[in-house]
């Protein structure tokens, strides 16, 4: 069965490309909270949507062994800062983010333990003047490669110091009632094939360099989601419960392709 007989939502970020790489090329693209939005209300049937949206929904299904997330510095989950972190007293959090936005809030109490002041602003432009911006995705990424007056705190690398745990940003979650049919074998092999060749990924005009992008996709950003991606997910959802981060925070349920 082809993936054109599904609605489908994406990211607008690098960091999805091995994923839908060999998906149609009209799948919905939107911000993780607002793909999160039409994936509750029923408008797509699939999406790669926050981790912690799938923990406050409950009900949807999630694909197993794909995933977006880092064992390490991800480079484009960052914390750019004028001042050291500890001596921040406003950071301004990018409002399209969602479980990042979290993950700061759990970094902040358990890791930094500070309580500076959080403010949600667009950040389309980058950090203007905020003394610190949590940024996502691109965004993030050409503030790291040109950082001006801010240190970059990588917030991938600092939960890996914190747990010795990987970290899951995102994760193919589908409607119920679809794990039976075609949709999850259709998303697991458009992961491999994007996989099996990263020279592919390329494109014409792409905004940063092949050799960034390349090392980026293979190096930064991880695609499994396997026994150490999912102790990291639980770790992380109970912190949100002791923390009282989320009203409401299911467990995921897995399925396989």
């Amino acid at each position: 069965m082809s993936a054109e007989r599904f609605r489908i939502g994406s990211l607008p970020y690098l960091n999805v490309r091995p994923l839908v790489a060999g998906l149609p090329e009209a799948l919905e693209v939107h911000s993780p909270r607002d793909l999160a939005e039409r994936l509750r209300a029923g408008v797509i049937d699939a999406g790669i949507v926050p981790v912690a949206a799938c923990f406050e929904e409950g009900r949807y299904d999630v694909l197993d062994g794909v995933a977006i997330g880092c064992d390490g510095p991800v480079f484009s989950v960052i914390v750019a800062h004028r001042r050291p972190i500890e001596e921040t007293q406003e950071i301004v959090v990018d409002r399209s983010s969602r479980t990042s936005a979290l993950l700061l809030e759990v970094l902040l109490r358990e890791y930094w333990r500070i309580e500076p002041r959080r403010r949600v602003a667009g950040l389309e432009a980058g950090p203007g003047d905020a003394p610190a911006a949590l940024l996502i995705g691109d965004k993030a990424i050409r503030v790291n490669l040109d950082p001006g007056p801010y240190t970059i705190t990588d917030l991938g690398a600092v939960w890996k110091a914190h747990t010795g745990l990987p970290f899951v940003f995102a994760v193919w979650a589908l409607r119920p009632g679809l794990h039976a049919g075609a949709l999850p074998s259709i998303l697991a092999r458009a992961k491999a094939a994007g996989l099996a060749n990263p020279a592919g990924l390329l494109r014409p005009g792409d905004e940063f360099p092949g050799e960034f992008v390349l090392r980026y996709l293979t190096e930064n950003v991880c695609f499994e989601l396997g026994p150490a991606q999912k102790a990291a997910i639980e770790r992380f959802r109970h912190a949100l419960i002791e923390h009282r981060l989320l009203p409401v925070c299911h467990p995921l349920r897995y399925i396989t392709a």
